[in-house]
C-alpha cells in the first residue's frame, strides 16, 4: 500500500516528498522503491531523478 502511493505520486508529478522519501531511506528501503521506479514511464523517471540531483547537491 504505501509503495503503492509512493509510485502514484511520482506517477502524478509530485516528487518532492517521494525523492525526499527515496534519499533519506535505508538500503534496504531504496531497494523497495527503486523496484517500484523501475515500473514508471520515462518522463516519470526523469522528473524523480532531477529531483534527486537537487537533494544531492
Amino acid at each position: 500500500m504505501i509503495l503503492d502511493e509512493f509510485q502514484n505520486l511520482v506517477r502524478h508529478r509530485f516528487v518532492e516528498i517521494p525523492a525526499r522519501v527515496y534519499f533519506n531511506a535505508p538500503a534496504e528501503i531504496r531497494a523497495l522503491l527503486e523496484s517500484r521506479i523501475e515500473q514508471l514511464n520515462p518522463s516519470s523517471k526523469k522528473l524523480f531523478s532531477e529531483e534527486l540531483e537537487k537533494l544531492r547537491s
